[in-house]
């Protein structure tokens, strides 16, 4: 029946957030094939184009590519809105009725609609990436497919992935700094949902009538609270009067962690503990 549901998930969504991700990602196509062009029109464009009009083209291309940046921007974000408003409404609205009836647990209903997020999640990503890397690599290059001399450059800034980057900076302390960041970035989608998911379940809950409003009321007092506890776990080392600068950004990386970490779980567990006991359906 889980599988079912998460099929479910998926056909709900797809339909439009698949053809928001097709828009997004023609647009990155066509704002790198206008870039190319502008960096690489040809001298003779003069010859046979008024030059008022070939200003002309020029500036509507640059407000293209202004405005395609704002789009996948929007579109990035727009995802994950309308995925929060379908948990939202599938959950706590007259739909909720329907789907609390289905022969599954809250779990099942939770981690269903989760793993689908995260799934669309990382499209959204993949498609933002992809479109930025066609821009940068692609459209700013005057000979072959790609920039040979943008590559170079990531290649060099990306030494600091590498173990002999860690290893030079401090011998003892790169496997941790390395640990610390694969956990946090592990971690981070994981919050980035079950937070605003147990916002929008706690303003369900709280508010008879205007319940989104009060979801977003949550989320702002919950992030406020989140940016001081950070911040806490920032100062802590000097607090303590630890003076060794490598030491610090240890331990400030660890309180952080466990901080992100003990936020998801409580976000998972108040949200599933809500759909159990404390449903407030219209």
């Amino acid at each position: 029946m889980f599988s079912r549901l998460l099929k479910h998930e998926w056909r709900a969504s797809s339909g439009l957030l698949g053809m928001l991700s097709l828009a997004a990602a023609g647009i990155g196509i066509l704002a790198t094939a206008v870039l190319r062009f502008l960096l690489n029109a040809p001298a003779s464009w003069d010859d046979f184009v008024p030059e008022a009009l070939a200003d002309m083209i020029g500036v509507a291309m640059y407000v293209f590519l202004f405005f395609a940046a704002v789009a996948l921007s929007v579109y990035a974000v727009a995802v994950q809105i309308i995925l929060l408003y379908r948990f939202y409404r599938n959950k706590y609205t007259d739909e909720g009725y329907l789907t609390f009836t289905l022969p599954v647990t809250p779990a099942q209903i939770f981690w269903s609609s989760f793993l689908n997020m995260l799934l669309w999640l990382v499209i959204s990503m993949a498609v933002v990436a992809a479109s930025i890397f066609l821009v940068v690599f692609v459209g700013t290059a005057q000979e072959g497919l790609f920039n040979w001399k943008i590559l170079e450059i990531l290649e060099h800034a990306l030494r600091i992935f590498t173990w002999e980057y860690w290893e030079a900076i401090s011998t003892a302390n790169a496997t941790t700094y390395i640990v610390l960041a694969i956990l946090k970035a592990l971690l981070a989608p994981f919050y980035a949902l079950a937070m605003p998911l147990a916002c929008i379940t706690a303003g369900a809950v709280v508010a008879k009538k205007h319940k989104i409003l009060a979801s977003f009321g949550v989320y702002y007092v919950v992030n406020f609270v989140v940016g001081i506890m950070n911040s806490v776990a920032a100062l802590a080392p000097h607090v303590l009067f630890l003076n060794d600068g490598v030491i610090n950004g240890v331990i400030s990386g660890v309180f952080q962690l466990s901080i992100t970490l003990g936020l998801t779980i409580g976000a998972y567990c108040f949200t599933i503990h809500v759909m159990k006991k404390k449903l407030n359906l219209p």
